[in-house]
């Protein structure tokens, strides 16, 4: 579901030697985490294990209320890779996922719990290829199984693919193309299959010593939707050795995914794929040493956009369907500044405009904020990383300005890790460090005042991490 772009897959590779990693977590919410990774790198063979178990309780919103729920998981993975020679390398990947959860309905009806539990097993490999100075390639192969039940309801999606990605590099252009296949089964849908193939290429030429050109193409053959053709080009000027400019234009398609199409309560099998475009404009810049900002300005329209409508409120059903159209617009800044040797800040805003539509208000219902704020503060030495975020939420109303508790509302987390000697950590975090009253998620539309889910109130956590 790449938008007109190029997806890389990279697995970071073990240091040389053999390490082994021993974590243990603890905090609010009868939180527990426990977790154990070997990895290494030995003459050209390279590896990494892991196991990890969690388990969490029942949460306390920012009024002090408790929200029931229970989970269990565990993770597993495996990585193993050899460096065949200076050309040649093969790794392949295994990770799996086994979790059950019990959860409640909204505040105004905890006493409705809910049970579920998620399968997600994951299988890659892939081959990097020097061919040559110039020449280069990635082909990867994937296989997924993701299953899940809740409320009793099942979804079982198998999926499958095998891409390769080429890359030439000359003094001025720096050529990427290749394919990617994929297929999903829905077993839980009698074992219909959706496939598509996609075939894409792009050159990054530097034509002249400021000006940089990047035209691209991709082609998506897809087995219910047919064929689509997705141009994109990207301008870059570097005004000085501070400031860059930058242009770019892309089309796109997006096919439904399986769930949206074939889901037995929500699905839509008449769903059209999204299509649409984007422009963007931006400028990078550099005041010193010791700042430097972006700023940037996207404009984007969808036809046949997908989204949830509801259908029948007493029962809290509903279907995806299409809109005729969606059109956005919106501007982000950031701005990082090194205050000292050891501590830097960061501050950064957005601003997201998108139209109403027939049968949905502008913002997406209310759902996405006008405005949306991140700040924080990054101090790192010999022993000790330490970090303060802040994230501001403003004027995210909903349908209504009652759908939420606040449509304005401000976060704040702190975390640190202290390094008590080369190979034992001591990390640990507070959320929500002001207990903020706020949620995400409502079903006041539907439903009464006060039915939403709230989020966590103030909590933290608290680990030890030790190498071997």
């Amino acid at each position: 579901g790449a938008i007109g772009g190029v997806v890389n897959v990279i697995t970071a590779k073990p240091e040389q030697g053999v390490q082994t990693k021993l974590r243990v977590m603890g905090g609010s919410n009868d939180l527990e985490q426990y977790a154990i990774t070997n990895e290494g790198s030995k003459n050209d063979w390279y590896w990494r294990v892991g196991l990890q178990k969690d388990i969490i309780g029942s949460y306390k919103d920012g009024h002090g209320v408790r929200i029931p729920q229970h989970g269990n998981s565990h993770t597993a993975s495996f990585m193993v890779g050899n460096k065949i020679n200076d050309k040649n390398d093969v790794k392949i990947s295994y990770d799996t996922y086994r979790g059950d959860v019990m959860y409640s309905d909204h505040l105004g009806a905890l006493n409705h719990i809910r049970y579920g539990n998620e399968a997600n097993d994951s299988l890659r490999a892939i081959w990097n290829n020097k061919i040559s100075n110039r020449w280069s390639h990635q082909l990867y192969l994937m296989n997924n199984h993701y299953k899940t039940t809740y409320d009793g309801y099942l979804t079982d999606v198998k999926t499958r693919g095998i891409g390769d990605q080429v890359t030439y590099k000359a003094k001025d252009h720096t050529v990427v193309g290749g394919f990617d296949w994929r297929q999903d089964k829905v077993v839980n849908m009698g074992g219909v299959k959706l496939t598509n193939a996609s075939y894409f290429i792009q050159d990054e030429w530097k034509f002249a010593p400021k000006w940089t050109v990047t035209p691209g193409i991709r082609i998506d053959h897809h087995s219910s939707f047919g064929t689509h053709t997705s141009p994109s080009i990207s301008l870059g000027y570097d005004v000085n050795a501070k400031t860059n400019v930058y242009a770019a234009y892309k089309e796109y398609f997006l096919a439904p995914t399986p769930y949206q199409l074939f889901d037995g309560f929500n699905g839509n099998r008449n769903l059209k794929p999204e299509t649409g475009h984007e422009f963007d404009l931006g400028v990078h810049h550099k005041f010193g040493k010791t700042w430097n900002s972006n700023l940037s300005f996207f404009s984007r329209s969808t036809k046949d956009k997908i989204g949830w409508v509801m259908t029948n409120p007493a029962a809290f059903t509903g279907q995806y369907r299409n809109f005729d159209t969606e059109k956005a617009h919106g501007i982000n800044a950031d701005v990082r500044k090194q205050l000292t040797k050891h501590l830097s800040a960061r501050l950064g805003y957005t601003y997201t405009h998108i139209d109403a539509t027939p049968t949905r208000k502008a913002n997406r219902d209310g759902y996405v904020p006008k405005h949306a704020v991140n700040a924080g503060l990054d101090y790192n030495d010999a022993k000790w990383d330490a970090h303060l975020d802040i994230r501001g939420i403003i004027n995210r109303p909903g349908t209504a300005d009652n759908v939420f508790p606040r449509k304005t509302y401000w976060l704040a987390d702190i975390s640190a890790n202290y390094r008590v000697r080369e190979n034992v950590t001591v990390f640990g975090r507070i959320n929500n460090i002001f207990d903020t009253y706020y949620a995400e998620q409502s079903s006041v539309r539907w439903g009464n005042p006060g039915d939403w889910w709230p989020g966590q109130g103030r909590n933290f956590r608290l680990g030890l991490e030790v190498t071997i």
